[in-house]
């Protein structure tokens, strides 16, 4: 039976933004740092450094400086901190910030409250001290996650992993984004993180 249905809306223009070519660096996310205290423990420990500079190959970068991301992280608002690596190539000097899982980029509300507030379903909360979305807020992500999901499908299908390869069959060729993130079943973070690996820029939510 043919599928009537108006295909999804096309997504704003804030959420296909990517890098030019000519840009020197840009944000590594660690897919794995889930939490603060991983983060923190990331940051002491200097395992945030990469192996190599992701423009020109070169193996040697050093600290440039630490920048303070404020988000709210439940149960509260916190500053985390940020470090960036600059690549020691003279003929690159790319700068490269390392970015946990957790923090949503471009969002001032980490990705678990985004989660909670678009796609787990209502339960009822504990009194936290935690500044949650507004209503506003809630509804603009949510009109984010309706629309076209058709650049994240072509940027995975050419290049993410054969699990996710085989949910992007099913899901056609213009799905919401929704609707990927139902099919995919993975959290928010974690495909938000994937996106950005495989198309630096292009934005989830």
């Amino acid at each position: 039976m043919p599928d009537h249905r108006a295909p999804p809306p096309p997504p704003e223009a804030c959420l296909f933004r990517p890098y030019p070519s000519t840009q020197k660096g840009g944000t590594l996310v660690a897919a794995d740092v889930r939490d603060v205290e991983t983060h923190r423990q990331r940051l002491a420990s200097g395992a945030y450094l990469p192996g190599e500079c992701r423009r020109c190959g070169c193996n040697v970068l050093h600290i440039h400086d630490y920048r303070s991301r404020l988000t709210q992280v439940a149960p509260a608002k916190e500053a985390i901190p940020i470090v960036r690596y600059i690549c020691t190539n003279e003929d690159c000097h790319a700068h490269w910030q390392i970015l946990p899982a957790f923090v949503a980029r471009w969002l001032w509300f980490n990705w678990p409250l985004v989660e909670e507030a678009c796609v787990e379903p209502p339960r009822e909360r504990a009194a936290l001290p935690t500044r949650r979305p507004a209503p506003r807020t809630k509804r603009r992500w949510r009109s984010r996650l309706a629309c076209s999901a058709r650049a994240i499908v072509v940027a995975l299908a050419a290049s993410a992993e054969d699990a996710v390869g085989g949910v992007l069959r099913t899901l056609g060729l213009d799905p919401s984004r929704i609707a990927l993130v139902a099919a995919i079943e993975r959290p928010l973070s974690a495909i938000a993180s994937l996106i950005h690996h495989v198309a630096p820029g292009l934005r989830l939510v």
